[in-house]
């Protein structure tokens, strides 16, 4: 673990205006104690300790954020213990975890019960949990994409991007299912700046 990041900003002050009601922080870390919750031999970076799920959760209500989303830190791979104990009591929490052939179906289930929502995988060698292909396409099912209703794509460069076939099979339908295209009228409004709900968001540049 040789590369250091930047201390985090622990002096987090409310901003103006507030957020709406029931934002959402959608991808936050947390560490701890590494003799509770032991990091990777091959981990890329040494974490700081105090930069705790609590920490995230003071500068959540100094931002009036209200919902958040806890992300497995790649440091940790496949030892969830930080993940579980930081969404146990947080209704209003959700978690993504990293997973790979390790983990087992009841592991699954597990993280499913505490209120995992979503499966991380990395490709950026420099962190070194990159899977093979052939261990990627085990980690997820495909008859999951399959049978599903409807499929999406989000992040930077996918923005909101509707998936109607996967292996030549059509998704649901085969059409852009009704959640994805009103989520997708949502940002792309809100980032165009032709959603007066969404004005304060954008700034013009000319």
């Amino acid at each position: 673990m040789t590369h250091q990041f930047p201390k985090f900003r622990d002096d987090t002050r409310a901003p103006a205006p507030a957020p709406p009601a029931n934002s959402c922080d959608c991808q936050v870390h947390v560490f701890g104690d590494p003799r509770r919750y032991p990091l990777r031999k091959s981990g890329a970076y040494p974490p700081p300790e105090d930069a705790t799920f609590e920490a995230a959760r003071r500068m959540h209500r100094a931002l009036g954020v209200e919902r958040g989303v806890v992300v497995q830190a790649t440091v940790h791979g496949t030892n969830h213990a930080i993940l579980l104990d930081a969404l146990a009591g947080q209704p209003n929490y959700r978690g993504v975890a990293i997973v790979d052939d390790s983990v087992s179906d009841r592991d699954l289930q597990r993280l499913h019960d505490a209120g995992v929502r979503g499966a991380r995988f990395n490709f950026w060698k420099f962190l070194n949990i990159v899977p093979t292909p052939a261990e990627f396409e085990r980690s997820i099912d495909r008859t999951e994409l399959y049978t599903c209703e409807e499929l999406l794509l989000c992040g930077t460069g996918a923005q909101i991007s509707p998936v109607v076939e996967v292996d030549r099979r059509p998704v649901g339908n085969g059409k852009v299912g009704e959640f994805t295209q009103e989520l997708q009228n949502i940002y792309f409004g809100a980032v165009r700046g032709d959603a007066p709900k969404f004005k304060d968001w954008t700034i013009p540049v000319y």
